[in-house]
């Protein structure tokens, strides 16, 4: 007997009001069969539109791309290796792999289309708009187009211009595997669901004939003139030979989907490739063969239309007029078809980026080759401050290249107390900071950095800690070029021998360097000292070392300089096993040491310590701290001259810094004519604590400062000085505690003259980070969004003030320079806010009387305008003991702030207390409301206006031994009558429920929460619930928005129409990309439409606490908070949702197929079919349904032997 088999599948667009499926039916005999699914067959019409005038060619098909042309769907460099050992081709067909459907859906709903009137291929995504144009692609972060309706359909109903929009067709391809099959197979469905989102608006009829017009398309987004950029491949060279110039013509692009590509060279067949996903386009250039030409390739590209705002770790970034932030440029990938990678960097140079592929790596790939990075959309909350950056910066060291010095020091700032990362910062002839935030250099567990300039850039070392556990503490390095650029991420091996290697020095021959260290591989011996050579390519000569040093008995901290011909490397010494002395010896360029017992400098009675040295081109001036005169005064710095020839002219030493007080740890550099010798000096320790003094020293030997001259002498202690000069002057450097009591330490710097004039006199830091923007909220009264944020910008004066801007319904930063809500004295920190429709509430955490009365609640109204009504805060409450974490909704009359309460600690506990604040800014609950006084604590309170009454929702752990933390609430009248006593239990599920949030639409609320109770096995999840007017719990076990393994936690909501968007911050991509900010839409009926999530920030930094609000229909800020260069930036998303069904099943029998879609009550939907995918032309099924539930189904009944049928199912006005 024949019957029918059925193949279904669903997906979920984001864009479009249409989801589609497909039915395949398959005959087949008695015994085992598998239906067999195949791709339709192409039209005949494979090109959709072709205009070689205007460079492009959309092809509908992957067969009738050009042969030379890189396979849709077969971008080796976006694809991870398969597991070792497993042959696909024999996989077994009951072996299925995950289908990442998300990877197909942004793919699809990315395609490059042309409008009706003819233009250049453009995708419209959701964050930016992007469009071919000649040679070169514009790129702009995107606002909503201006509602418009211009078309009429044959109805008579007016549609959108989008709605006429039809995007090309996808590949086709025939599948080898059943895997392939299946992934296949879902990449038709989506297509199909594409296009239908997409077509024409056509007026249908019902089923009783009338005309009907159809609902106008949701709008997309449009390129924003203000904030537009264009980019463009201006040359690619390999040696003395041009690969690639720009003609007259342009490009000839041949476009795919979400794809478009051109060669640029036909001789070495090199291609530009854009490929545009939900995080931005990705330009690729593709090398099919290797070249025969053994020189670095050099691709030259130009981004115009926006200013260059700098690099971070995430890759460069561009600003608009404003300063805000907009676009980045994000940092290379190398990939060959092995799956071999390589992270190369740019060189941004304002309009100009280049990249330089090393020969090295272009002789070792595998052939084809791609180099990868990303331009992409973002805008931040403001324009950041420079500050000192956070926790501690200390022990620098510095280089000059040129005119520009690169500093670099042992940073704690993400690293945290207890260990640290080197970072870097270049500062220009003027003492102006290149990097404001600062270069990260090195992973954590770095130390003690050495710095060497090369002519082309600088080579910092350090101390590294990554092998501790095996061979002990090692030597990286890593190079830095000219443009603040980490050439090497992560650093390069320099010395990994066992046991530890510490204080490493580095100086330069011309191109390349020379490292020297403390070495301890040799117990009998060690430490002694160590060397090797390094070039300005990063390859250590000296793999093993030189040995320098290993005389018996103690040789440490080591120095080294340059005179043009020789090295000189100077140590502290302890071979006669008594008083350490200052010995040195001479190294040729060739790593050949000359002076193999040694030179002693200075042996003299009581100990040498610390040396340093410089050359001037000839000789060499060492200097140390010497303690021959600490038996009966103080510690003083000496020095000696030695010659080319390794002849000591100083025996003994001279004085340089003495008297008074102890000075310590000197640093010396050459000047034109002179020596300037530097130290920390502690002549003033009883008033302004350690200083910084120099003097400047004559090739002859004479001091010309014997009193040496104060180079800071600021409050509170200055160490560890160093120094370098750039031809002109000299940058000092050293470690500074002025800041101690905000920032921890610092490093500080001045510039000296050879004169011996210090400019500031006061110093400036170095080490500076953006001010950290923590905590942000935000609301929108339906004309703009206000963000707020706490703000550390005043932090050394005011303690954590509240900034706040203004964001368009477009995007834009109103106030790229931010409101000040509040800069009151002491902290000001977790704010949060809520409109009333035309103006806002922002209420935060107060600790301005934290030291009587406890912290306390302040708000202040801020107008639609930005106008802060309230400079000095409104006591919400001020009630003895503390009351922390407010929470806030508002009305059409006012709002209601919540918060936890610890009046009552001491015997029940934290509390929830509320008031009511009128839109005048009337307190009216002067004493708190009392919502929660339940034994045990209650936290974390959460607050929602239906427009009749509140909710207030909460963590409550008056359970704790029995099913831990739970989430209880309680409606509130607008008259202050708490409504549900006793409270409502909201989820009562064993594990803990926290950081609960709620949000309402059509009459009733949805609750989120973190869920704990598959915390041991999957991590804490997402679950939420709703409320009804009344207060009943209609999902009492919860409703699972997000389950992914991994962690889901800290999530917000909000309303737009009958959807609810939940967002939370996100563990999936922990170990490669840090949290993330994803989301799911919850419909007022209680179905979750995006159970695996959508990706709305996945950038590369952590994204922490997000809050959203929704400003217009279907359009919602989602806000969070964003670590980037170790300050954290409150930084925005618009994301665009629309209200589409979605296509849950199709079941088959007897000739009868029952489709069963997700909808919304009350809503009116029309199913339609067609036989070939390929066929412009849908037919109705009828009748229209309207929706009585969250699911629903409609049978057809016309199947009948038809082998295919592709259903989509559209939601009607």
């Amino acid at each position: 007997m024949k019957t029918n088999r059925v193949l279904w599948w669903s997906v979920a667009l984001l864009i479009g009001a249409t989801t589609f499926a497909l039915w395949r039916g398959a005959l087949h005999g008695t015994g085992p069969a598998t239906a067999r699914t195949e791709a339709p067959a192409a039209s005949a019409n494979a090109v959709v539109q072709t205009k070689p005038a205007d460079g492009f060619t959309i092809y509908q098909h992957a067969k009738d791309a050009p042969s030379w042309a890189v396979a849709y769907g077969k971008e080796f460099w976006r694809r991870s290796l398969p597991a070792r050992g497993r042959n696909l081709k024999s996989a077994s067909s009951q072996d299925h792999p995950a289908l990442n459907l998300g990877d197909v859906i942004d793919r699809v709903s990315h395609a490059f289309s042309t409008a009706n009137s003819g233009g250049p291929p453009a995708v419209h995504a959701k964050t930016y708009a992007a469009a071919l144009n000649g040679s070169r692609i514009t790129f702009s972060p995107a606002r909503p187009p201006e509602k418009s309706e211009t078309a009429t359909s044959v109805g008579g109903a007016k549609t959108s211009a989008s709605d006429q929009q039809r995007l090309a067709a996808l590949a086709e391809r025939t599948p080898e595997t059943p895997q392939e099959e299946e992934v296949l197979m879902a990449r038709l469905t989506a297509l199909a669901a594409e296009e239908a989102a997409n077509s024409k608006a056509q007026a249908q009829p019902t089923a009783a004939g009338a005309a009907r017009p159809r609902r106008p398309a949701p709008s997309v987004p449009e390129p924003d003139p203000q904030s537009e950029a264009a980019f463009q491949t201006v040359s690619v060279r390999q040696g003395n030979r041009a690969v690639y110039e720009p003609e007259a013509a342009p490009l000839q692009w041949a476009v795919l989907g979400n794809t478009a590509q051109a060669v640029l060279d036909s001789r070495s067949g090199l291609l530009e490739h854009f490929e545009a996903s939900s995080q931005g386009v990705a330009v690729t250039w593709v090398l099919p063969h290797k070249s025969h030409t053994a020189d670095p390739l050099v691709i030259e590209a130009r981004l115009t239309g926006l200013a260059y705002a700098g690099q971070t770790v995430g890759g460069h970034h561009y600003a608009d007029n404003s300063g805000t932030a907009r676009l980045r440029v994000g940092n290379v990938t190398l990939a060959d078809v092995a799956g071999a990678r390589w992270q190369l960097p740019i060189d941004a140079r304002q309009e100009k980026l280049r990249i330089t592929i090393p020969a090295s790596i272009l002789a070792q790939a595998t052939y084809p080759l791609a180099i990868d990075p990303l331009i992409s959309p973002e805008f931040g909350m403001d324009t950041p401050i420079d500050l000192p950056a956070s926790a501690a910066q200390q022990n620098p060291a510095v280089a000059a290249n040129g005119a520009t010095f690169l500093v670099a020091w042992e940073d704690q700032r993400t690293s945290g107390p207890g260990s640290a990362s080197i970072f870097g910062a270049r500062v220009t002839a003027a003492g102006a900071i290149s990097d404001p935030n600062g270069i990260a250099i090195s992973p954590v567990g770095a130390s003690a950095p050495a710095v060497a300039a090369n002519g082309t850039g600088y080579l910092v070392v350090w101390v590294d800690g990554r092998n501790v556990a095996t061979t002990g503490l090692d030597i990286y390095g890593a190079r830095v070029d000219n443009a603040g650029n980490v050439l090497d991420a992560g650093g390069f091996p320099i010395s990994v021998a066992p046991n530890d290697q510490l204080a490493p020095a580095a100086t330069p021959n011309g191109a390349d360097s020379f490292v020297v260290w403390q070495d301890g591989r040799d117990p009998a011996t060690a430490p002694d000292i160590y060397g090797a050579r390094v070039t300005s390519a990063g390859a250590v000569l000296d793999s093993s070392g030189i040995p320098i040093a290993t005389a018996t008995g103690a040789q440490a901290s080591p120095a080294v300089a340059f005179n043009g011909l020789n090295f000189l490397v100077v140590w502290t010494d302890q071979r006669g096993g008594g008083d350490f002395d200052i010995y040195g010896s001479r190294v040729s360029a060739a790593g050949v040491v000359l002076d193999s017992d040694g030179i002693p400098i200075c042996t003299v009675a009581g100990g040498e310590y610390f040396p340093k040295v410089a050359a001037n081109g000839s000789d060499f001036l060492a200097v140390w701290e010497d303690d021959r005169n600490a038996g009966s005064g103080f510690v003083d710095i000496y020095g000696a001259r030695i010659s080319a020839a390794g002849s000591v002219l100083d025996r003994g030493g001279f004085p340089i810094g003495t008297g008074s007080a102890d000075r310590h740890t000197p640093a010396v550099a050459a000047g034109l004519t002179d020596y300037l010798v530097v130290w920390l000096d502690q002549r003033n320790l009883g008033t302004t604590g350690l200083d910084i003094y120099g003097a400047r020293v004559t090739t002859a030997g004479g001091v010309t400062d014997p009193n040496g001259f104060a180079i800071d002498t600021a409050p509170n202690d200055q160490t560890t000085p160093v120094l370098a000069f750039n031809g002109s002057q000299f940058l000092v450097a050293w470690t500074d505690a002025r800041n101690m009591a905000t920032t921890d330490l610092d490093v500080y710097a001045a510039l000296v003259s050879t004169a011996a004039t210090v400019s500031p006199p006061a110093g400036f830091v170095v080490s500076t980070g953006a001010s950290d923007e923590e905590a942000p909220a935000t609301a929108s009264n339906g004309s703009n969004h206000l963000v707020v944020w706490q703000d550390s910008r005043n932090s050394p004066t005011t303690g954590a003030d509240l900034y706040g801007v203004r964001v368009s319904t477009t995007g834009v930063v109103l106030d790229p320079n931010a409101i000040a809500i509040s800069t009151a004295p002491a902290d000001q920190v977790s704010p949060n806010v809520a409109t009333d429709g035309t103006n806002y509430l922002v209420v935060w955490e107060d600790y301005r009387n934290a030291g009587t009365t406890g912290v306390d609640i302040y708000g202040t109204r801020v107008t639609g305008d930005g106008a802060v009504q309230d400079p000095t805060g409104i006591p919400i409450s001020t009630a003895t003991s503390d009351q922390l974490a407010p929470a806030v909704a508002g009305g059409t009359s006012g709002y209601l702030v919540a918060w936890q309460d610890g009046r009552n600690l001491a015997t029940s506990g934290s509390d929830i207390y509320g008031s009511r604040v009128t839109s005048a800014g009337a307190v009216l609950d002067g004493g708190g409301l009392a919502i929660c006084t339940a034994n045990a604590a209650q936290y974390s309170a959460a607050v929602a206006f239906d427009g009749k009454k509140y909710l207030v929702v909460w963590s409550d752990e008056r359970n704790l031994g029995v099913t831990g933390v739970d989430v209880y609430g309680t409606r509130v009248s607008t008259s202050g009558t708490v409504l549900d006593s006793p409270n409502l239990p909201i989820i009562q599920a064993a594990g803990d429920d926290i950081f609960p949030a709620v949000a309402s639409a059509a009459g009733a609320f949805l609750v989120v929460w973190e869920d704990g109770r598959n915390s041991a096995t999957t991590g804490d999840e997402i679950y939420g619930t709703r409320i009804t007017d009344t207060g009943v719990v209609s999902d009492p076990g919860g409703l699972a928005i997000d389950v992914t393994p991994g962690y889901e936690a800290t999530p917000a909501v909000a309303a737009s129409g009958t959807n609810y968007l939940v967002v939370w911050q996100d563990g999936r991509n922990a170990a490669t990309n840090g949290a993330d900010i994803y989301g799911a839409r919850v419909t007022t009926g209680g179905a979750v439409l995006d159970p695996a999530g959508v990706a709305i920030n996945t950038g590369p930094f952590d994204q922490k606490v997000p809050k959203l609000a929704s400003g217009s229909s279907g359009v919602f800020l989602v806000v969070c908070q964003s670590l980037e260069s170790g300050s954290s930036r409150a930084i925005g998303n618009l994301v665009y949702l629309d209200d589409f069904p979605i296509i849950t099943q199709i079941a088959v029998t007897a000739g009868t197929a029952t489709l069963t879609w997700l909808s919304i009550p009350g809503r009116t939907y029309r199913v339609q079919f067609k036989s070939d995918l390929n066929s412009p032309d849908w037919s109705n099924l009828v009748p229209d349904i309207v929706a009585a539930g969250a699911v629903t189904t409609q049978m057809d009944t016309t199947i009948g032997t038809a082998p295919a049928r592709f259903y989509r199912v559209l939601l009607l006005p």
